[in-house]
């Protein structure tokens, strides 16, 4: 009986040596992810086009909903100021484009050729152009009474079908044109309430028409205009503690920015004889050149580290590192 405790207190005694044995802690990294859509070459200038619009928007919000007629002209504009803020993630010169539209606000099946914008960029070099050619909303509004503990409250409604397109050519260093980039074909059935204790209340207490279609535009100028940035994420990469009192050492340098000191520590205990222990300083260093932006440079201490001695984190953090 009391070889049997004593196998088990084995087995847990084990277990916790190996627990203690992986201990980590964990650094806080961006990691970046490539654009979805990439450009083939150089982007010096990008020009962003509304052929929609044919005049400023109106800055004063006074116009009523029923005297409203501004879909076109003001979600267009949205989409492209949304745009212009969004794509400075390419480090490129911006300008709008001398191109206008007619304000007209009618759904894609009205228009049998929709007007284009590459002969206008004509001999161009390194430029990338974006291009919203149509933009149609149509709204309705409603007002229903409920009773509510005795007491009336009203709510309104307004319905609207929202679609747009958004679509992009580039012509690179030569002058060549290239339209193969894919469009964005946008539409969004859409409702909003509100209540009031009248029918005229809950109505004024309702998103204004300018308000819906010009955030509904803002919201398709920033994802269109993702897929050409890089994304980055914040993960929480472990560091091993474990082995060494200089591990802890480094991981707090390293933490509080003092990464050349910390790496330092790292470097010595590559030195060591214990190869377990270089197996985890190549990791851990692998980690501080993440955590500093060389993604290059920490495969290649991965690479060093599996190559001394075999550690399962190792192994899992390479393939994260070849999947960037």
């Amino acid at each position: 009986m009391n070889s049997q405790i004593l196998k088990i207190a084995a087995i847990f005694l084990g277990i916790a040596v190996s627990f203690v044995a992986c201990s980590v802690s964990r650094l806080p990294v961006d990691v970046k992810s490539p654009p979805e859509q990439t450009i083939p070459g150089k982007v010096s200038q990008i020009y962003i086009v509304n052929l929609v619009a044919g005049s400023e928007a109106n800055n004063v919000h006074l116009i009523t909903d029923f005297m409203y007629s501004g879909e076109a002209r003001d979600g267009s504009s949205a989409i492209c100021s949304s745009l212009g803020e969004s794509i400075a993630c390419m480090n490129s010169v911006v300008d709008p484009a001398e191109l206008k539209g007619d304000d007209q606000n009618q759904p894609i099946s009205d228009f049998i050729n929709l007007p284009k914008s590459y002969s206008y960029f004509s001999g161009s070099r390194n430029t990338l152009v974006f291009v919203v050619d149509y933009f149609y909303a149509n709204f309705s509004k409603s007002a229903n009474e409920l009773q509510v503990d005795s007491a009336g409250v009203f709510i309104a409604k307004l319905n609207g079908h929202i679609e747009t397109r958004v679509y992009s050519y580039y012509f690179d260093s030569d002058g060549n044109l290239f339209t193969d980039i894919p469009a964005y074909n946008g539409f969004d059935d859409i409702e909003f309430q509100a209540q009031g204790t009248s029918e005229k209340e809950a109505k004024s207490n309702l998103i204004s028409k300018r308000d819906a279609v010009e955030d509904w535009g803002a919201s398709v100028g920033r994802d269109y205009c993702s897929r050409f940035c890089e994304h980055i994420s914040c993960v929480n990469r472990e560091f091993i503690t474990s082995g060494d009192p200089k591990f802890k050492e480094a991981y707090k340098l390293i933490k509080d920015g003092s990464h050349t000191a910390g790496k330092r520590i790292l470097d010595d205990l590559t030195k060591s004889e214990n190869l377990e222990i270089v197996a985890k300083a190549y990791y851990n260093l692998a980690v501080c050149f993440e955590f500093t932006g060389d993604t290059q440079k920490a495969l290649n201490m991965v690479e060093l580290s599996l190559k001394t001695k075999y550690l399962a984190e190792a192994r899992e953090y390479k393939y994260l590192l070849i999947g960037k």
